[in-house]
């Protein structure tokens, strides 16, 4: 489109912007004055009719005394119409050529509400505000039924997708801090899985049917850590794969939450561990290969060792019968 411009030479203007949303939107309806009695017309009904005499529009009390202003096409079909509802709110209504309602407005105290229909009658896209002032975008399939949701809440705006039963099965979430969740639904509206970025790095958590947190991968960027976390349906931990830095390591705890079974691997690779616990998760056994030699910790019994290519492995295993159990002893090797 070209721009417009003035007929002054040197003084040409793009157009003017035109208001924005800070701009308060049009003026407050407000009562008219009090006209003198002689210019006062009153009546029920106004018709407007061509110099034929078709009916082209009316303004008229209808049921319930409500007011009503309705405009007829040339075959006198009613298109559209400017209501009041028995709660006293101000409806607007278009029709189509087959007297189908295709686009209605209602301002309500409660909610605001912008209606759109296909041929058929059918509801297919809605904009509606809330009492808080909070808009909400909805889109209906062919049948009339919720396929998709957008609004905002407060500082967050979220989207919601809905199957062909009107059940939710996704949910997309944005918080004023810029994380992000997405939540993927069962039929019945509960999560099964959830993925999250926060500031720290984002994560994995899958649900089984009665909402239990089972499996959490997380990445902390903060850290540089990366972890995999298992739990058992009553929400105790039971595996722990961490990988950092510093090293990696795996974890395996038993029905009470308390580590049974520790491997570890040093971040350089110069040292590697195996450790098992008891249910105090005191160590049991404590196997540890490192740059300076192994160690080998049976049961209390220590080993050090900087060469086992020459010793039987028979050497370091338990006796037959021997008790696991005792104290760990004091080494220098961290697993």
């Amino acid at each position: 489109m070209s721009e417009r411009r003035s007929g002054r030479a040197g003084h040409g203007r793009g157009p003017r912007p035109g208001p924005g949303p800070g701009a308060g939107g049009p003026p407050p309806l407000r009562p008219a004055p009090e006209p003198p009695p002689d210019k006062v017309i009153e009546a029920q009904a106004f018709l407007l009719r061509t110099h034929g005499g078709a009916l082209r529009g009316s303004f008229a009390l209808g049921d319930e005394d409500l007011p009503a202003l309705v405009l007829y096409d040339e075959d006198e079909n009613p298109r559209a119409a400017v209501t009041l509802t028995e709660e006293g709110e101000p409806a607007v209504q278009l029709v189509d050529e087959q007297g189908i309602p295709r686009l209605g407005l209602v301002a309500g105290a409660e909610q605001t509400a912008v209606l759109l229909g296909d041929a058929g009658g059918e509801p297919r896209a809605s904009l509606l505000m809330d009492e808080h002032g909070d808009p909400t975008l909805e889109l209906y399939d062919a049948e009339g039924g919720l396929r998709v949701s957008l609004g905002v809440e407060e500082n967050s705006s979220r989207v919601l997708l809905f199957d062909g039963t009107g059940a939710p099965r996704l949910g997309l979430g944005v918080e004023a801090d810029g994380s992000v969740g997405v939540h993927l639904l069962r039929p019945d509206g509960a999560p099964a899985a959830m993925i999250i970025l926060e500031e720290t790095g984002p994560a994995l958590e899958l649900l089984d049917d009665a909402g239990n947190q089972r499996v959490v991968l997380r990445f902390d960027g903060g850290d540089d850590l990366a972890g995999l976390a298992t739990y058992d349906a009553g929400g105790t931990p039971r595996t722990l794969l961490v990988q950092s830095e510093a090293g990696s390591g795996l974890s395996l705890c038993d029905a009470a939450g308390m580590t049974r079974v520790e491997l570890n691997v040093s971040g350089d690779g110069a040292q590697a561990g195996l450790n098992v616990l008891d249910r105090e998760e005191e160590p049991v056994i404590v196997l540890a290969a490192g740059d300076d030699g192994v160690i080998v910790d049976w049961a209390g019994e220590l080993d050090e060792l900087d060469d086992l290519s020459d010793d039987d492995p028979q050497d370091f295993a338990p006796p037959h019968g021997a008790p696991l159990g005792g104290a760990a002893p004091e080494n220098d090797v961290e697993v």
